[in-house]
């Protein structure tokens, strides 16, 4: 092999690798992104209501949390591989997922239920009452003219 030849492989093969790498970190990016749980979130007259597919999780592997506003789901989803072998094709996210639902307004805490029914997290976060006057009348400040 001439010496042209010779570096003209080298320069391609680290070119090669430098595109396998990249499309590497690409795909492990997209990977980080799969622990993001997915919500579906709507209001009714009495409260605001969350519900989060997570099949194949246990309760005792979510967690979830509320802080003023704002509600933290979080949990691991656990493979079980009973035979050796090698993915053809690895769709489904494994591991820990989270996810942060920010709230328009503050809930009663006190009041929130969960439950988990054919692999659908659902989340009722009853609306905190406050003491509101109906009929409120406003005094209107007179200033005097100058």
């Amino acid at each position: 092999m001439n010496f042209i030849k010779k570096i003209y492989t080298v320069f391609k093969k680290r070119e090669l690798k430098e595109k396998k790498e990249e499309k590497k970190d690409i795909f492990l990016e997209e990977e980080k992104e799969k622990g993001t749980l997915v919500v579906d979130i709507y209001q009714t007259d009495k409260d605001f209501v969350i519900q989060a597919p997570i099949a194949g999780v246990k309760k005792e592997d979510i967690e979830v949390s509320v802080e003023e506003n704002i509600v933290k789901i979080s949990g691991e989803r656990k493979r079980k591989i009973k035979e050796k072998g090698e993915f053809l094709i690895k769709e489904c996210h494994f591991g820990p997922f989270s996810r942060e639902v920010f709230l328009p307004e503050k809930v009663a805490a006190e009041k929130i239920k969960a439950k988990l029914e054919n692999g659908i997290l659902e989340i009722r976060l009853p609306f905190l009452k406050e003491k509101k006057e109906e009929n409120l009348k406003i005094e209107i400040e007179e200033i005097p003219e100058e």
